[in-house]
């Protein structure tokens, strides 16, 4: 609970580095912010052209699949592994990146690692929307009221975001090479993940070792809610959400913990 209330009291300087970071990304750039609509809107083109008319991909144990719904199935699954994705690569560079508010004693250095979260949020809420719309269109119009779920889904993967960004930030002053570890870490977990092939079509055997791994469970929480209009277990997903907050808490406390010598580091 302390870091919720350290986070709130420092929501103006955490606004205003998210700014500072958002802006930096796109400095320069012709079409600015234009490019964080523009880019998942090509890749999700780009999935529904090649999923659907090259290879004519079908989602198993779908029978009657729409058109395109295949390309929406495997984009959901890659939104929520690009959350996860982005957080821990961008986490690993926080702090060595601003070496210069590290030496400065009284600048609260848990919010820099922090602020690396409002990209990856942004874009998932584009994302969001245009998935939310692709379903819309495939069923004529019709949008189900699972969709308000979709705030507690954000919940969950704030406390995710926290957890990673405070305890990898933390973590990579010390230990260099997590930088180079985690691209491939990332590349792994899309191949373990749901994201392009269902759970039921692997054998019971496998399946059990798939749900160990957190993004299975978050992505077919994701797809519940936006695609196939069926409401999450809420006891599960409260339970998934109380773990994770806890989760928050302790990274946050390490995080404290660390910052002390990373001056002596840098």
């Amino acid at each position: 609970m302390k870091y919720i209330i350290y986070l709130k009291n420092n929501r103006g300087l955490l606004k205003k580095l998210v700014k500072r970071d958002i802006e930096s990304r796109y400095k320069g750039s012709l079409l600015g912010f234009l490019w964080a609509v523009i880019t998942p809107l090509i890749m999700l083109s780009v999935y529904a052209t090649f999923f659907t008319v090259v290879f004519k991909a079908k989602w198993g144990g779908i029978e009657d699949e729409s058109k395109g719904m295949y390309a929406i199935i495997i984009y959901s699954g890659i939104i929520v592994h690009s959350f996860v994705a982005e957080c821990l690569n961008r986490s690993s560079d926080a702090i060595v990146s601003n070496k210069n508010l590290v030496n400065k004693v009284v600048f609260p250095l848990e919010i820099i690692p922090v602020s690396m979260l409002g990209y990856p949020f942004i874009s998932l809420s584009i994302n969001t929307i245009l998935i939310t719309l692709a379903v819309v269109v495939i069923n004529d119009g019709f949008l189900s009221g699972t969709i308000y779920f979709v705030i507690l889904f954000y919940i969950l993967m704030l406390f995710i975001g926290l957890s990673l960004c405070w305890i990898i930030s933390s973590i990579s002053v010390y230990v260099k090479d997590i930088k180079q570890v985690l691209p491939l870490i990332t590349s792994l977990l899309m191949f373990i993940s749901p994201i392009f092939y269902s759970v039921e079509i692997l054998p019971p055997s496998l399946q059990i070792f798939m749900y160990i791994n957190p993004l299975t469970y978050l992505i077919e929480v994701y797809r519940d809610i936006i695609i196939w209009g069926n409401p999450p277990n809420i006891q599960l997903l409260l339970f998934f959400t109380l773990v994770l907050f806890f989760a928050a808490s302790l990274s946050f406390k390490i995080f404290k913990k660390l910052k002390k010598g990373f001056a002596d580091v840098m």
